[in-house]
Formats: C-alpha cells, structure tokens, sequence
C-alpha cells in the first residue's frame, strides 16, 4: 500500500462507523510503520526479530498473543483487512496474466490462496464427496440386510425409471433412486458416508450426484456445495440436534433434507438469503416426524424417508430460487425443531416403542427378522 492509498484511508475514516474506525486507525499506523522499515536501514532492525521488514501481518501476528482479548479481535479486523488486500493483490496480478482462460486455471488460483489447513480440509471434503460417488456407483440390488428385508428397491426404481413411467421427470426420478440406493447401502452394511448420519445418508449424495450428471456440474463445484450443507448442519446442531435420539427424524431426514436443499440452491446460483430460505422450506416440511424404526433396524421406515428428504430437499430449493421466502425466519424454523424434538416422548425417538414400530405389520417384520438371523 503505497501514501496515496495511505491519505485514501485517512480521509475515509471520519465517515465510517465506530466498529470499523479504530481498526483503520491501525492499519494506517502499521501501513506507517511498514513504510518508515522498508525506508531504513534493514540491517539495524535484525535484532528485532522482524525477519521481512515490510511483513506488517507478520508482526501483528506475533503480538496478538500478548493482547487482551479485545485486543485480539481487533488485531484479527486489521489481520483480515490486510489479507483481503493481499488476495486482491494477486487476484489482480492473475487477471493481468491472462492465465484465467478457464474455469481450471481460476481454482487453482483460489486454491493456491488457501491456508495449507484450508487446502488440507478441502481435500478432505473431496474425499469425502468422491466417497459418496464411490458407494452410488457400487450399489448392488441383489444385497439384502441382515434382516433380509431391506435391499432391491433401489433395482426396482431404477427399472421403473428406464422405462420412463416415472411422471416426476428424469432429475426427480433420479434423486428418489439414488437416494433408495444409499438407503438400502447402509443397511446391507456396505460403505457411505453419514450426511449427517447414516440413517439420513441418501438424502444428500442423491441431490448432488444427480446434480453433476444431470447438469455437468464440476467436482470442485459439488465441493464447495458440501461445505453448504455442512454449514447449514453446524448451524442446526449447535442450536437442535442431528440426533433421532434426542430429535426425532426430524433431525435427521430433516436436517439431511435442510442442508440439501441449501447446497442445491447455491449450486444454482442461490445467494445466502436464498440458500438458508430453502433450507427452512425443507425443514419445515420435516418438523415433528418421529424416528419409529421398525425392529430396532434403521430400514423401515428410513430408507424411503431418504427419497422423500431428498425430493423434498429440490422442491424446497426451487422455491426459493424463484423468490419465495419462508414466513418463518430460518433460525426460529431450527429453534422450532429444538423445542418440538424436547416435546416428543421417548417412545417416538428411537426406542422403537411408538409410532410404526408398534404397529401388527412391525410385529410380523420384527419375528421375520429374528427367525432368519436364528436360521443363521
């Protein structure tokens, strides 16, 4: 930052507001600081310990850890003013390259601006969407559960599908067999990924990967659309649960369905008002289901709950891409949840002591199951 951008600075602090005031103040006197370093001797200042004389970052990292703690928020304002121009540094010197002729070179420009615990986590989140692509691609219709009545619905639908009869259209068609699939997966003990549990795991790989062969969406897209869902899972763990335990379904075919339609919404171009209006559309479709597995088992009723979570997750997506906003605030949908998942007795939270569970077709199932794994 050279003096003119320096008086810039200046002369716009009288007009911001006083969140914002003093650490401008300080970025101005550190951007003072750096210039009088660069201009002096650099030789006289290697006792100091400062190992870049124009490293102004640097130094405010290494005095953070003396501050108090609003002292430290404010060093991390100024920290973050002075990264952001950093990034725009560079993002203006990539421009000016003429290396940015394709969707490729511009993430690995994004990619190269990450901290290395940045980039280690979106290799993890890559693994973990390559994961789910993995166990969709390795699904086997002729798996059945230990119970030997979970498995096959998956080859059904995907029958029913290729023979065009499915009136929803080929993306609907799609999402609802993929997410059966994961369903009966998870059931028949083969590898998924828990989104956010296992019970819940169809509802968000079959939103995205019908995303990515439907509408060619690249990996690094499908990527970045995780970290959606799973800001919007954070958001709803930290103030209800994920839990059917403690939630019901509610928490976790809603939630699953929630942080779908969040992410397919920012896949389309969704800003953030839009992205949290289609997760509190989904998941207020889901407030109050109960978690009634059938057996103790999660098959019935969580497998076909995935293909509903997940049409749910687009129907809701949809909306609010078309301008359609929730009555309700995003954050008193999830508080509702919280309050009717504390409301629910025990018996419709997984104990399999209510709801379907209890029911003469669960008691027919439920002696099935145990003949055969006595028969085994």
């Amino acid at each position: 930052m050279d003096n003119r951008h320096v008086n810039m600075l200046k002369a716009a602090v009288p007009y911001t507001s006083p969140r914002f005031r003093k650490p401008m103040q300080i970025l101005i006197q550190a951007q003072e600081l750096a210039s009088y370093i660069r201009d002096d001797d650099e030789a006289d200042l290697s006792a100091c310990g400062l190992e870049s004389a124009g490293d102004v970052e640097g130094m405010m990292e290494s005095m953070r850890g003396f501050c108090s703690k609003q002292e430290q928020d404010t060093v991390d304002m100024v920290l973050n003013l002075l990264r952001t121009q950093k990034f725009y540094r560079a993002y203006r010197q990539f421009m000016a390259s003429g290396k940015n002729n394709s969707d490729n070179a511009m993430f690995e420009f994004l990619m190269s601006q990450l901290a290395p615990d940045q980039q280690a986590s979106f290799e993890k989140m890559t693994i973990m969407y390559q994961a789910m692509k993995q166990a969709d691609q390795s699904y086997n219709g002729a798996l059945r559960s230990a119970s030997g009545r979970a498995g096959g619905d998956g080859a059904k639908l995907q029958q029913y599908n290729a023979q065009g009869k499915n009136i929803c259209g080929d993306f609907i068609g799609k999402v609802m067999e993929k997410a059966i699939k994961m369903g009966e997966s998870n059931a028949c003990m083969r590898r998924i990924v828990a989104a956010p549990t296992a019970g819940s795991c169809g509802v968000l790989p079959a939103v995205l990967l019908s995303y990515e062969e439907d509408f060619s969406a690249t990996q690094e897209d499908l990527v970045k659309a995780l970290y959606v869902a799973a800001g919007i899972g954070t958001v709803i763990a930290e103030n209800a649960s994920l839990a059917g335990a403690s939630g019901g379904c509610q928490a976790e075919i809603g939630s699953a369905s929630a942080m779908a339609a969040g992410a397919l919404a920012s896949l389309q171009g969704g800003d953030a008002e839009t992205i949290m209006h289609a997760a509190a559309l989904a998941l207020k479709n889901m407030l109050g289901l109960v978690c009634d597995p059938v057996a103790g088992l999660v098959e019935v009723p969580c497998i076909k709950r995935n293909s509903c979570g997940a049409v749910n997750a687009v129907t809701s997506a949809q909306l609010a891409l078309a301008g359609i906003r929730s009555a309700i605030a995003p954050d008193d949908v999830i508080d509702s949840m919280r309050r009717i998942g504390n409301q629910l007795p025990p018996c419709l939270k997984e104990t399999s002591e209510g709801g379907l569970a209890v029911t003469e077709s669960a008691r027919a199932y439920q002696r099935h199951s145990n003949k055969r794994r006595i028969e085994k």
